[in-house]
C-alpha cells in the first residue's frame, strides 16, 4: 500500500473554504488590476499628448527596434478601455499606441487576443469587443 497524501488529513470542508477564499481574492485582484490599467491609460494619453510614445522605456527596459515591451493583450486592453471595437479597429488602436507588428498573421493575433483573454475582454456583440 502506498503512502497517504498529507492533503488527505485536511477535511474537505476546509479545502472548499480555502478555494472560495482564493476565488474571492482573485476577483479582488482583477478589480485592482482593472483600476490600475485605467489609471495607466490616463497617463499614457498625457504622454501621447506631449508627443511621446507611451510604451518607450516602460518598466525601465530599453526599447529595442522591433520588440514590444508590453504584450499585445495588455496594449489592446489599454487601448479599448471604455470603447467598443472590432478586431480591425483594435489593431489600428494598438498600432497608434506604439505596438510594433504587422506581419501576415497580425490580424489573427488580434482576434486571438480578444477572444481568448476573457479576463481582459468582453464580447458585446458579434465581432465587437470591449475591455473589462
Amino acid at each position: 500500500m502506498g503512502r497517504r497524501s498529507s492533503l488527505a488529513a485536511i477535511p474537505a470542508a476546509e479545502l472548499i473554504r480555502e478555494l472560495e477564499r482564493r476565488r474571492g481574492r482573485a476577483a479582488q485582484l482583477r478589480r485592482e488590476r482593472a483600476e490600475a490599467i485605467s489609471r495607466l491609460a490616463v497617463v499614457d494619453a498625457k504622454i501621447r499628448a506631449m508627443g511621446g510614445n507611451a510604451l518607450d522605456g516602460i518598466l525601465g527596459l530599453p526599447v529595442r527596434p522591433g520588440h514590444n515591451p508590453i504584450g499585445l493583450p495588455t496594449v489592446l486592453a489599454t487601448a479599448m478601455r471604455g470603447k467598443r471595437m472590432t478586431p480591425s479597429e483594435a489593431a489600428d488602436a494598438a498600432r497608434r499606441a506604439g505596438y510594433r507588428g504587422g506581419g501576415r498573421s497580425y490580424m489573427k493575433m488580434i482576434r486571438n487576443a480578444v477572444s481568448r483573454h476573457t479576463d481582459l475582454f468582453k464580447r458585446v456583440a458579434r465581432g465587437v469587443y470591449t475591455a473589462r
